[in-house]
């Protein structure tokens, strides 16, 4: 009787050590599944963050106009050469995408030469000539000069070691019907006026050891008059002495054989060059 007893007592013994290492083992697993629970939530977290920070992103990437207008896609150097923006084209940080011109105030964007920056200065008159509307012509002033001369890379146009000065026009008339951002403009700045100037065409006058001569039509022959020139630009020259309004002159020399001429002459009044002539015109493209 004694053996069976001792006999239950072990077995006793036995399950009840087995069965607190079942509970140690479900204890075990339950604090398994709640490491797995929070890991988990904290997963969820995560995804929940990124959710709404690409939401936010999303929300970034629409545009929204400031104001009504006209939208104008810029051009970039893409995979298939320099193109406007397309739908499916990957872009850059600080990349512009596109613009929305102010059509009430226009501006005219000039690359102004080394040489020629320094006779350019602010509210300087200007004559601007649009290449779509070459009829008419529109007026302008100077309203900012870069401090920096830059050189155009040969994509965009610039030839190796040529550096400009960007200087902006305003344009005074405003007519969105007419004049559109992008245009092609040739521009005309006026830097000085003379009043009641007698001029002629710069081609026209001849520079022989420091003298300048034209040659003047009389009856069915040419003579050859000296003349004291002024002020000159690009195409014309002041006549202050020698001329009389209307005469008729010729273009060239005609004593000589039109193939061994020069065309026109590179300064007709070589000493008068302290009078800083006009400023050329210049193109925007």
């Amino acid at each position: 009787a004694k053996g069976v007893v001792r006999s239950k007592e072990l077995a006793v013994r036995k399950g009840k050590a087995q069965l607190i290492l079942k509970r140690m083992e479900c204890e075990s697993k339950e604090r398994q599944k709640e490491a797995d629970i929070r890991n988990l939530e904290f997963r969820k977290r995560l995804a929940d963050e990124a959710l709404a920070e690409a939401e936010e992103d999303r929300q970034k990437t629409i545009i929204r106009a400031p104001a009504s207008g006209l939208v104008v896609l810029t051009e970039d150097w893409m995979g298939d050469g320099r193109r406007k923006l397309q739908e499916g084209d990957n872009v850059r940080p600080q990349q512009t995408i596109c613009r929305l011109p102010d059509l009430s105030k226009m501006i005219v964007k000039i690359r102004v030469g080394e040489a020629d920056a320094p006779r350019v200065r602010l509210d300087m008159p200007v004559l601007i000539r649009l290449e779509a509307v070459p009829n008419k012509v529109f007026h302008g002033r100077v309203t900012n000069i870069s401090s920096l001369a830059t050189e155009l890379s040969p994509w965009e146009g610039g030839t190796p070691g040529k550096k400009d000065f960007e200087v902006v026009v305003a344009v005074q008339e405003n007519n969105p019907r007419i004049i559109k951002p992008g245009m092609t403009a040739n521009v005309e700045f006026i830097e000085d006026r003379i009043k009641d100037a007698l001029y002629i065409p710069i081609e026209a006058v001849i520079d022989e050891g420091g003298r300048t001569y034209v040659y003047v039509k009389n009856g069915k022959r040419y003579t050859k008059v000296e003349i004291k020139t002024g002020k000159f630009n690009d195409n014309f020259v002041c006549v202050k002495r020698g001329l009389k309004k209307g005469q008729v002159i010729a273009l060239r020399d005609p004593t000589k054989e039109l193939e061994v001429q020069e065309a026109g002459v590179s300064s007709p009044a070589g000493k008068q060059k302290k009078e800083a002539p006009p400023v050329p015109g210049a193109k925007k493209k």
